[in-house]
């Protein structure tokens, strides 16, 4: 968690460093709210914004606004503001335009370190509930609507592919050794996976799981496809003294260099891929309709 420090003052600057480094905290300094707007603008990790409203070059206050209106709802940042000023008005005209706290010069240092605490546990639950609002809680894998989000965040004029996987009979998992283990079977492809370190990776929901290859060839992404497919078979679950196997069937769909991107377009061809490779057998992985190109003879690799 990083505290930045935006103070025109070099006095006013050394006094913080001092009061800071008393508790072991370090910081990065800024004389200038300009460069620490310019800062923040590439920071993603959280934030503690400890700006002084007397700044060099834009004013602290317009540094608060412009912070705020960056960090969005995406980024974690608390925001501290500072003032010489005894009127109740500056107080209210720092919360009014985005700060969180704010704490009078010169500064007294148990209370500097009290709201730095406050900060820290606020930004703490922020990154909890951020987590859980975009992750399924079960495997940890971005959830459907992150997973849509994420791949909308991508620069999108060029291939890509959309993998689809569904675990073959998983009600049978469940209901010949329980929900624990068919948990486990989720947990365990999911693992698989993200050790393939490719990719967007997502539990869609059930025992469905999407991978979105960025800038992937045709062919390329097949030979992912078969290489998850081919991983999940040769894994195995030992539950209760009991050797589970189980399988994949995946539904590919790709995207061409220049195609304008639809990403339900490319969904629904790769759920019409999946339903193809699950009616075929299962434990294979069929290829889609290629987007923007109308209708293609779907292809099937079976295992």
């Amino acid at each position: 968690m990083k505290i930045i420090v935006v103070e025109s003052s070099a006095i006013g600057r050394k006094i913080l460093q001092k009061v800071l480094k008393e508790r072991n905290y370090t910081a990065k300094y800024f004389s200038s709210a300009d460069d620490a707007l310019e800062f923040l603008q590439t920071e993603t990790s959280p934030v503690i914004l400890l700006t002084s409203f007397e700044t060099d070059g834009m004013h602290g206050l317009d540094l608060v606004w412009q912070s705020r209106l960056l960090a969005g709802g995406s980024r974690a940042l608390y925001i501290i503001a500072m003032s010489s000023s005894k009127e109740m008005s500056k107080a209210i005209e720092a919360l009014d335009c985005g700060a969180d706290d704010f704490i009078r010069k010169p500064t007294v240092p148990e209370e500097l370190y009290a709201k730095i605490r406050s900060a820290q546990k606020m930004l703490s639950a922020q990154q909890e509930l951020r987590f859980y609002a975009t992750r399924d809680p079960l495997t940890k894998l971005y959830n459907r609507r992150c997973f849509f989000e994420e791949v909308k965040k991508l620069p999108q004029d060029g291939e890509a592919c959309l993998l689809i996987l569904d675990i073959d009979h998983f009600k049978s998992v469940n209901d010949t050794y329980g929900h624990q283990a068919g948990d486990m079977a989720l947990v365990e492809s999911a693992k698989l996976l993200l050790d393939q370190n490719v990719g967007i990776v997502s539990r869609l929901g059930g025992e469905e799981f999407a991978i979105y290859l960025h800038d992937t060839t045709e062919s390329v992404g097949k030979r992912a496809a078969e290489s998850f497919r081919a991983c999940i078979e040769a894994g195995s679950l030992e539950f209760q003294g009991k050797t589970i196997r189980f399988t994949v069937s995946i539904g590919l769909a790709f995207k061409p260099s220049g195609v304008s991107f639809n990403v339900d377009e490319l969904y629904g061809s790769a759920d019409e891929a999946l339903y193809e490779a699950k009616k075929s057998g299962r434990n294979r992985v069929c290829i889609g309709r290629e987007v923007g190109t109308g209708p293609k003879k779907l292809e099937l690799r079976s295992a």
